[in-house]
């Protein structure tokens, strides 16, 4: 897996004799240095908990990244038919004292794959990784690819305008569209069927990919400070971008926002297509269901969501604590309070009815309980609360919580 601390190798390959051959090579290339990041986002969502075909959440997948066709698509899962993306690139350094017919080719190529599955009438689900790669001094003018290989009829427009405030840069956009001719009209009264078809074609989990051999891109959440307004300026519609390299050479754009350089957690065992959430957490719902339940499951089950459940079933102890441990902690100071000190409760102002009622009470320090931003809890019983064993005993409703700054000592 390609870590932000590494250079990707191969993000330019050698290409063979023909257009066809360099893009085949782009295309494959992404999958071999970014396919495991990627398809963590392409299938969120796939299958969810408790992972039945007839779960209604698992018959209306697919709520991210659906470009529908244009006619349908205000009726359908989303109300778009194309998406958006657009970054601010600076020059490579060649290019700068040039004359500017030159500084246009020092620009180098740029080469885009877009990523999406597809889901046929049969129900199956396909990956398309299909790769574009021109020079940039074609985006001279607006340049529109066919995506020919495309089963769903769609095109990838490009253009680039110079940035402003910084006449050195460019602002890339890039567009896809779904151009199916499917009109709402042509659908099913049935809903479920209607979607199925719709579904059958629209690009799923639409995702960007751009690779730059030359130029580099800047990243839209933490720009320098001159190019801030040219940042501002460009429009993501759909789609956000997350630089993938430190460097700025590989950016992704995902309808499901990540930041820049997104890795994958070293101790997730695989997809669990609840990968934007707690791996622990999909992982110990999994393992509660009943023997009878999982052979249920496995019976029904295609091929990605078999191998999530038998993963989880034979997860050993280790791993599954790997999980948990995985969480990073901040430093912690020294705890100014222990366990059996008595204090005074002086809460902030604008909390809730229990500050208000528990303010100025004697109170016992029960438990001193950190966050994983590193900020000191403590958890107090009240000695005037008839119940106050049950709070020294950790029962809820009798157990209350305050920071060091809201107790004085007494």
């Amino acid at each position: 897996m390609f870590r932000p601390s590494e250079q990707p190798a191969s993000l330019a390959p050698e290409f063979g004799s023909s257009a066809a051959d360099g893009e085949q090579a782009l295309a494959a290339s992404v999958q071999a240095e970014f396919g495991a990041l990627l398809r963590t986002l392409l299938y969120e969502g796939y299958s969810l908990f408790p992972y039945r075909r007839a779960a209604l959440k698992n018959q209306y997948r697919w709520n991210f990244g659906v470009l529908s066709p244009p006619a349908a698509s205000n009726d359908g899962p989303t109300s778009t038919s194309f998406l958006q993306a657009e970054i601010v690139l600076t020059p490579p350094r060649a290019a700068t004292p040039n004359p500017p017919e030159l500084a246009e080719a020092a620009w180098g190529t740029l080469g885009v794959c877009v990523v999406f599955l597809q889901q046929t009438l049969e129900g199956r689900v396909e990956e398309h990784w299909i790769g574009r790669r021109l020079p940039f001094s074609s985006l001279a003018a607006t340049n529109i690819c066919a995506l020919s290989e495309s089963p769903i009829r769609a095109e990838l427009e490009l253009a680039s305008r110079v940035a402003p405030g910084a006449d050195d840069c460019r602002i890339l956009t890039l567009t896809v569209r779904n151009l199916e001719t499917l009109a709402a009209s042509e659908l099913p009264s049935d809903r479920f069927q209607a979607r199925t078809q719709l579904l059958a074609r629209s690009l799923l989990a639409a995702h960007l990919l751009l690779i730059l051999d030359e130029a580099r891109a800047v990243s839209a959440t933490a720009p320098p400070e001159r190019l801030r307004a040219a940042v501002a300026s460009s429009v993501n519609l759909h789609t956000w971008p997350a630089l993938l390299d430190p460097s700025g050479k590989a950016t992704l754009w995902s309808p499901i926002i990540v930041g820049d350089l997104p890795e994958l957690a070293a101790a997730s065992p695989g997809h669990s297509f609840d990968s934007t959430e707690i791996d622990e957490l999909a992982q110990l719902a999994t393992q509660s269901l009943s023997d009878s339940e999982q052979r249920a499951l496995l019976a029904d089950a295609d091929p990605r969501t078999t191998e999530l459940l038998t993963r989880s079933a034979a997860l050993p102890l280790e791993a599954q604590g790997a999980l948990h441990a995985s969480q990073l902690h901040a430093p912690r100071a020294p705890a100014a309070f222990q366990p059996g000190d008595r204090v005074r409760l002086y809460p902030r102002r604008g909390g809730d009815v229990w500050d208000v009622v528990l303010s100025g009470k004697h109170a016992t320090i029960v438990g001193v309980d950190w966050d994983f931003e590193g900020h000191c809890h403590l958890s107090v019983s009240v000695d005037d609360d008839p119940g106050a064993d049950l709070g020294k005993a950790y029962a809820m409703a009798h157990r209350f919580f305050f920071s060091a700054d809201e107790v004085r000592r007494v």
